[in-house]
């Protein structure tokens, strides 16, 4: 019992001690929409929002002041930058809380790197260009063009019009109710789109795809080597389909009346319900295909 109320100590010790120290820096750069922000940084989080017509306003939270100068702000011909210079580890890597909180026009150019830090852009239009190894990213109300690409970060997108192209190794991905197209490429990752619309692609090796369509989808191409494909179409009048699977299951819902062939080494199924206005085509190998309305 007293070991426990010693460790218990020391750990509220240790995190009153790390949120003691807490200390702020808050940087003004006049700007115009249509510019860019540029932040490169490691482990620090990210929250960008809408803010001023006119200007950037940042503000950078640690709980190691000495670390404030490590981090080098600067305005630019072509709008603001945030680096975060390179021998930035010490001993207290383990117990570093940081974060940036920015603000900039509503039309807004981003282009960022970060390793593991953490991203989130709300109400935000303009291009999106966003690299990481680890971090999650969130996009939410952020109209304009997007590319992500991340190692093992999740990707969330949430009413973000615009053409998307995200790239993962491992994170799962999410994208709903967002216009435009979309270009999906996962290795194991997870692919789910809600209300999906356009044309969208989507690859993976071992990660299940699941999508559901709104009536402004005009393509579906859907591929996988071992996940599942589960496609929605319950918001269509008709489609033109072509869906094959290996070894794995094939379902399709018979309100398409379209016949399934399956033969000694693969299933197949192809034709055309209604009026054949969306095209729907999705390949797989060892996984299962589920075709619904």
């Amino acid at each position: 019992m007293k070991i426990l109320v010693i460790l218990l100590f020391a750990t509220l010790f240790t995190a009153t001690n790390i949120f003691a120290q807490s200390s702020t820096k808050d940087w003004t750069i006049s700007t115009y929409p249509g510019m860019t922000g540029e932040i490169k940084v490691i482990s620090t989080d990210i929250k960008i929002s809408k803010g001023s017509y006119n200007r950037v306003e940042i503000r950078f939270e640690t709980n190691i002041p000495e670390r404030i100068p490590e981090y080098e702000v600067l305005e630019t011909s072509n709008g603001f930058s945030i680096k975060q210079k390179e021998n930035v580890l010490t001993s207290q890597t383990r117990n570093i809380l940081e974060k940036f909180f920015i603000t900039v026009p509503d039309y807004y150019n981003l282009n960022i790197t970060s390793v593991s830090g953490d991203l989130q852009i709300t109400d935000i239009e303009g291009m999106k260009k966003i690299t990481t190894a680890s971090a999650d990213v969130e996009i939410i109300n952020s109209n304009g063009s997007t590319k992500v690409s991340t190692a093992s970060g999740d990707v969330d997108i949430e009413n973000s019009n615009g053409g998307k192209e995200i790239n993962t190794a491992s994170g799962d991905i999410f994208v709903r109710s967002s216009s435009g197209d979309l270009k999906i490429n996962s290795a194991s990752g997870d692919i789910s789109l809600g209300n999906a619309e356009g044309k969208v692609k989507a690859n993976t090796a071992s990660g299940d795809i699941l999508i559901i369509t709104s009536s402004a989808i005009k393509e579906i191409n859907a591929n996988s080597y071992s996940g599942s494909i589960s496609v929605s179409l319950s918001n269509v009048q008709g489609i033109s389909l072509k869906a094959t699977t290996v070894s794995g299951e094939l379902s399709l819902d018979e309100s398409f009346n379209i016949r399934t062939n399956n033969q000694r080494i693969s299933k197949t199924v192809s034709g055309i319900a209604g009026n054949g206005e969306v095209t729907v085509v999705c390949s797989n190998v060892s996984g299962d295909i589920t075709i619904t309305r």
